[in-house]
């Protein structure tokens, strides 16, 4: 048999396209701006997965002012955190918009917010348990009345927002598409008694797995007083507390004020730095 020299895939570096897609993971406390930085994407050819209650904001005068009123492809997903299909309908959502005769029908998917969906899977991750005989704590649940999940629940629960992440993340950029996850923050402390701090602010659903790496931008959203109300800023790049980064350094404001859509792709487009007073 005659053995084939393989031949590595060159191209060019002036073919290179620094940003035809981003994935995101937007995270911070309730009413900091996630959502409003989400209504930036607002088109007909963008799908929002509503999951939690934060589209409201979406419909405020505000919102409407900024961004026109809404015209997204609106997906409402149940809020029965209990029902461990909710998990499943997000990802069968997913799915169905990336068959191949639906790919030209939208450029974003937004999913609000994966904090709640997290939930979902807790309880997907206790029947998964349950049925491969791993843990017994959706019977006791059941017959209690309550979720009191097992140590193994809490594996697989993590286990299925990775593989979630992971593959949407993946798929997003095989195909172009913008993919865009809200979430609320999670506030980690060390210490006891007057000594507690926090130690750590990271996305309320990632645990201590690797979820965040799969993103492009890892942005912590905050709300700030200024002169004409509240200014929503995202924190861009990370500290020993704050869990974020982007994959372009020195594109945008360590502390961006009001983030948008469109300035972020002109951004990245042309590789120019966003400047704010």
């Amino acid at each position: 048999m005659t053995k084939t020299k393989y031949t590595p895939p060159i191209v060019s570096a002036s073919e290179y396209k620094p940003s035809e897609s981003i994935t995101a993971l937007i995270y911070g406390p309730t009413k900091s701006g996630k959502t409003f930085f989400a209504g930036s994407f607002n088109s007909p050819r963008t799908v929002y997965i509503n999951i939690g209650a934060g589209i409201a904001t979406l419909y405020s005068p505000l919102a409407i002012e900024q961004y026109g009123k809404p015209e997204f492809q609106l997906i409402n997903i149940t809020e029965d955190f209990e029902n461990p299909k909710m998990y499943m309908e997000v990802s069968e959502t997913l799915n169905y918009f990336f068959e191949p005769d639906r790919l030209d029908t939208f450029d974003t998917i937004i999913i609000d917010d994966a904090s709640a969906m997290n939930y979902a899977a807790m309880n997907q991750g206790m029947t998964v348990s349950d049925a491969v005989g791993r843990s017994k704590a959706l019977g006791i649940s059941r017959k209690l009345g309550v979720n009191i999940p097992g140590r193994q629940d809490f594996g697989m629960q993590m286990s299925l927002m990775d593989q979630f992440m992971r593959f949407f993340t993946e798929q997003s950029k095989a195909f172009n598409k913008n993919f865009i996850v809200l979430a609320h923050d999670k506030e980690v402390y060390k210490g006891e008694g007057e000594k507690r701090q926090i130690s750590k602010l990271r996305p309320l659903f990632t645990g201590n797995n690797d979820i965040p790496a799969y993103f492009d931008l890892v942005w912590m959203m905050e709300s700030v007083a200024g002169g004409k109300g509240n200014i929503y800023r995202a924190i861009t790049e990370g500290d020993e507390i704050i869990e974020a980064g982007s994959r372009w350094g020195g594109i945008f404001p360590t502390k961006y004020k009001n983030p948008n859509y469109k300035e972020i792709k002109n951004a990245l487009d042309t590789l120019t730095p966003i400047v704010q007073k």
